[in-house]
């Protein structure tokens, strides 16, 4: 709350902030995620009786939840969003934009779905090779420049098939081992 300046956040207010709170809490207990709350550029984001207390309720929720042997998880996302930190490499090496760009790119397909109200993930595509992504309808592959021939490969034989929906944005696929293709 007391660092919304210096963040962009749109929460100004102290019923505002825990509403989102309370969201964020809720989208990932029922996803089974974990959560973490840190006070970004130590601008005292927390610095309130009420927001320690709000803290404090939520983590004894998710403690009870945990302990409770019936309480499992398992999300199941409609659309899975596919990403690549290392991609960003391939844009240009010698600036900081080009993994500004994959997390704009992020940020804006994230913005969306979340208000679509679409269930989504966000995974590596490294994790979707090794098949810890859950299976979903449609795969949106965001900033995903340099994809393997041996990614490309499990992307055909996966993925491309029960009329599942697979889009590629910002340049993805532009690159495979061997540099630069079209093909």
């Amino acid at each position: 709350l007391t660092g919304a300046e210096d963040t962009g956040s749109h929460f100004t207010t102290l019923n505002g902030t825990i509403a989102n709170l309370r969201r964020n809490h809720i989208a990932n207990a029922t996803r089974g995620s974990g959560l973490w709350r840190l006070d970004l550029r130590k601008t005292g984001w927390y610095q309130s009786p009420e927001l320690m207390h709000e803290l404090g309720a939520e983590k004894a929720v998710g403690e009870a939840l945990l302990s409770d042997p019936s309480h499992t998880v398992k999300f199941a996302p409609d659309v899975a969003v596919i990403l690549d930190e290392a991609s960003t490499f391939n844009v240009a090496a010698t600036s900081s934009s080009s993994s500004a760009a994959v997390v704009r790119l992020d940020m804006f397909l994230r913005d969306h779905l979340q208000r679509a109200g679409v269930a989504y993930g966000v995974y590596l595509i490294g994790d979707l090779v090794a098949g810890r992504v859950p299976d979903c309808p449609a795969y949106l592959f965001a900033g995903t420049y340099e994809v393997s021939t041996a990614e490309r490969a499990w992307i055909d034989a996966n993925l491309k098939k029960d009329g599942k929906t697979l889009a590629w944005f910002y340049g993805s696929g532009l690159y495979d081992e061997n540099g630069y293709g079209l093909d």
